[in-house]
């Protein structure tokens, strides 16, 4: 005859504790992430506030002082002709004939200056904030850099999008446009790149950026790459959205950093 058991073993474990405090720190990092955020958005803000006085402020007074610095010349010349047709005083003719030439050369170099001051006040602008970012849209502001990269290094950045353009919000179009931005830079400092290839991609809700250099590639000793490629930026602005960076490579084989992030 089978007796009924008289009682039951087992263990039990209390995960009330455990499960509040993992909620916690899902809260804790959705917090962080809210804030990192919002301080890449008011960063965004100020830059482009500093880059509006750069343009409008510095850019009007280096036009006006090219305006001066023109005027000044024509005057110079003028005076310079009258000299030389012998009008007045013969001495004091010839004593202009010999200040104004070296004046008119002097006045032409700081033309010239203020020419090359005025390219870098733009340029500056732009870096701190592109317009074209705000004024139409990702893909044109990328295939923009690629065509300044190209400028500036002499490295052909060759651009391939399934799109003409994406839809995105305006934090996120900037951190797509600055972790490209960031990739490039890590090109000219450390790939000694002599060609670049960028594939920009949108499907299924994700956007998909690549960015293949055909560089030295990535050293064996991989100790200290996030600080040197500025690999931790770039994820922490991808993270933000949910997205996500990655690079891989391998020494003469360059380098690929991918981007994948939501659209939404």
């Amino acid at each position: 005859m089978l007796r009924e058991p008289r009682c039951v073993a087992g263990t039990h474990r209390d995960i009330t504790e455990a499960k509040a405090t993992r909620e916690r720190l899902t809260e804790s990092l959705q917090q962080l992430r809210a804030l990192a955020r919002r301080l890449q958005t008011v960063r965004e803000e100020e830059r482009a506030g500093i880059a509006r006085e750069v343009h409008d402020v510095l850019g009007q007074e280096m036009t006006g002082l090219k305006m001066d610095v023109s005027w000044l010349a024509t005057r110079l010349q003028r005076a310079a002709d009258a000299a030389g047709g012998g009008d007045g005083d013969a001495e004091q003719a010839a004593g202009l004939a010999d200040l104004i030439p070296p004046l008119l050369d002097k006045l032409q170099a700081m033309s010239q200056h203020i020419d090359v001051t005025i390219q870098n006040i733009r340029r500056i602008s732009t870096e701190l904030r592109p317009a074209v970012l705000d004024a139409l849209g990702l893909v044109p502001a990328l295939e923009w850099q690629a065509h300044d990269f190209t400028k500036r290094t002499g490295v052909p950045c060759d651009l391939v999008s399934n799109v003409e353009d994406i839809e995105l919000d305006g934090e996120r179009a900037t951190a797509v446009f600055r972790i490209f931005q960031e990739a490039l830079t890590n090109i000219t400092r450390h790939a000694q790149a002599t060609h670049v290839g960028v594939d920009l991609m949108a499907a299924d809700d994700v956007i998909i950026l690549t960015v293949q250099d055909d560089g030295v590639g990535m050293p064996k000793n991989m100790e200290g790459l996030q600080k040197s490629l500025g690999l931790l930026g770039m994820q922490e602005r991808a993270m933000i959205f949910g997205g996500t960076v990655t690079v891989t490579g391998a020494p003469g084989e360059g380098t690929r950093v991918a981007l994948r992030m939501p659209l939404t």
